[in-house]
């Protein structure tokens, strides 16, 4: 529906009535080679849920062969409505001879992995799952917005910096990594497998000088994170020192990659405020409280989503375990120091 007014004016004084039924979204041919894509057709801020949508078709995760998932989703295709397979049968595909089915290459082509944090197990497959709005999202390295579910297998849509109107709305397709994969040719390697598109996006379109510092970046990224694992190897309270200040730097680092790490800076914050947690504990004097670090992670993550701060609240138990176990052992060590100066000096 669109409305018209005959002046500005009228316009501002009926906006508070509008704006609830007033799209904030719209599906437009981008350009030649990403052809359709998601738009913002008013200003969207930060933290602002973009999109909400149940699967029009899910699949379980459970280990079954492909032949067994390929039936389940022809299945769950026939059993749509007429005009569901018709905006089912729109979406665009990768054709895969190997699949020789537009059903299944539209399939394999726009499902993304449902994942509902604290309800997989290491031998759980995910669920997975098509959204026929959240199909129309492009991506970029450098996304404007994250993806989120709910428990209910909701795909939610949240901008995670300021988007514009008329401004595309973009995800990236790309796993959350601390490392791996995050230069330009791996990207445009696993993009090009994947979904078969040469990636032209603000990040993969630099050069010169730019794309020399945005790589410089990364393999220093690449390095702190391979010298922080050789820590993990000895317990956290032997070494927090070192992991605390590669931590920093690491989180440093995204910072300034900037929007290519939007997504795993908040466990990074998290991290720090872990490893300093310890430290204190120990009476290490610190720079910075942990508590901190550990609010900085909490607003970063609730600003992406309810996933994030899912994930958050997980590992802060995670962390809440580890912390009474040293405090218990840091406790018991000082008493025996006593003991033995209370029995020396007798």
């Amino acid at each position: 529906m669109r409305v018209f007014y005959c002046s500005d004016q009228c316009q501002k004084a009926d906006w508070t009535k509008h704006k609830a039924k007033c799209p904030l979204i719209s599906i437009q041919t981008i350009d030649d080679v990403k052809g359709r894509g998601m738009v913002a057709s008013r200003a969207i801020n930060p933290g602002q849920e973009v999109l909400s949508e149940k699967p029009l078709i899910h699949i379980n995760g459970s280990v079954s062969s492909r032949k067994y998932h390929q039936e389940e989703i022809l299945s769950k295709y026939h059993h749509l409505s007429a005009s569901s397979r018709a905006k089912y049968n729109s979406l665009g595909y990768v054709n895969r001879e190997v699949v020789g089915n537009k059903i299944l290459n539209i399939w394999y082509s726009n499902c993304v992995g449902i994942r509902v944090l604290g309800q997989l197990t290491e031998d759980d497959e995910e669920e997975k799952g098509l959204y026929l709005g959240f199909s129309m999202i492009n991506h970029s390295c450098a996304p404007n917005a994250v993806i989120n579910f709910d428990d209910g297998r909701k795909v939610k849509v949240i901008a995670i910096t300021k988007i514009r109107r008329g401004e595309e709305v973009v995800i990236n397709y790309l796993d959350p990594t601390r490392g791996e994969n995050l230069l330009k040719f791996e990207r445009q390697k696993i993009l090009r497998n994947m979904w078969r598109f040469k990636c032209q996006c603000v990040v993969c379109s630099l050069n010169g000088q730019e794309l020399e510092r945005n790589e410089s970046m990364k393999k220093n990224l690449v390095c702190l994170v391979e010298k922080q694992n050789q820590f993990q190897r000895v317990p956290v309270q032997e070494n927090a020192m070192n992991r605390l200040s590669l931590e920093v730097e690491i989180m440093d680092l995204m910072r300034k990659i900037g929007l290519e790490m939007a997504r795993e800076i908040p466990d990074s914050l998290h991290y720090c405020y872990f490893y300093a947690k310890i430290l204190q504990i120990q009476g290490v004097s610190l720079a910075q409280s942990p508590d901190q670090f550990r609010k900085v992670a909490y607003e970063d993550a609730k600003l992406l989503g309810e996933s994030f701060l899912k994930k958050f609240y997980l590992r802060d138990n995670q962390f809440d375990a580890i912390i009474t176990s040293v405090i218990s052992t840091v406790i018991s060590s000082r008493r025996c120091r006593r003991g033995y100066i209370i029995v020396k000096s007798g």
